[in-house]
């Protein structure tokens, strides 16, 4: 029961944050007034968890319709508070993106965040996002702000071999796996390699600057999809490892070892990858 309440506590606290987001008043109204509607529902999910998440997602996603926020002179296309609070979120991993550099690798790239906030000091990104409707999303955000020539959506996952995959589907968009059975509902889609995409899109490795890798879980795929073309790569990588995910977490620094590579944990579940002759700031 504790831990009940204080995880509504929470929640109660997290959607009482949007409230001082700088919108339009009409645009602050809906925002506001989805809160409010999230902290009423939100211990229906104890009830009816299917329920929950069909009564929420119609109600949020019609008040957020045709939602634009602009932050740090980009726009973004949001459609529910989740999008909302990604865009806003300080993870603490910003300053490593604001880096010039010729190529940026956007792996689980959600609707555009760290693409098009940080567009400005890659010559090219490549963003990466399997879910369909979270790609629509992505493009239609890479459209609004005029990014067409830099960056590039990709309608695929990436894996360790070239592949059509189960894409496990999570209420929140900013979960979906190809890795997390647990999750009932899932669709097919295509994965690629690294190696494959690099050779495919005729990419030179040496000029990869920077890699984010959030792909709930499946960093480990990702990496081994990598190995002939790693021993050239001398860019940054920026990973998610979840807390409990030991196992995934030993064979990304085993794995980056073997290459030279230091893993250092920068706040939360993300850490930085660098070479270790390379500074690590």
């Amino acid at each position: 029961m504790f831990k009940l309440i204080f995880n509504y506590l929470h929640f109660v606290k997290s959607q009482l944050l949007l409230f001082n987001v700088r919108l339009s008043f009409s645009n602050r109204i809906r925002v506001i007034l989805g809160s409010l509607i999230n902290i009423i529902l939100k211990p229906l999910q104890a009830l009816n968890k299917k329920l929950y998440f069909k009564v929420r997602k119609s109600i949020i996603r019609y008040l957020y319709e045709n939602l634009i926020v602009g932050v740090n002179s980009k726009k973004f296309k949001i459609r529910d508070d989740i999008d909302l609070m990604t865009i806003l979120a300080n993870e603490g991993i910003d300053e490593f993106f604001k880096v010039k550099g010729k190529i940026f690798l956007d792996i689980g790239a959600h609707i555009g965040k760290y693409s098009i906030l940080y567009s400005d000091y890659w010559d090219k990104i490549y963003a990466f996002e399997p879910e369909p409707s979270n790609f629509e999303i992505l493009t239609i955000n890479v459209n609004l702000n005029n990014l067409q020539d830099k960056i590039m959506p990709l309608n695929f996952a990436i894996s360790d071999e070239n592949i059509e995959i189960d894409l496990f589907l999570s209420e929140y968009s900013v979960t979906h796996s190809i890795i997390n059975k647990q999750l009932s509902n899932s669709i097919k889609v295509k994965a690629i390699s690294l190696d494959n995409f690099f050779k495919d899109y005729n990419i030179n490795v040496e000029e990869v600057g920077l890699i984010k890798i959030d792909v709930e879980g499946a960093e480990s795929l990702v990496l081994r999809g990598m190995r002939d073309s790693f021993s050239k790569f001398r860019g940054k990588l920026i990973i998610e490892i979840w807390e409990n995910n030991i196992d995934s977490k030993k064979f990304i620094e085993k794995f980056l070892k073997n290459y030279g590579f230091v893993l250092k944990r920068i706040k939360g579940d993300y850490y930085l990858g660098y070479y270790e002759n390379s500074s690590g700031k």
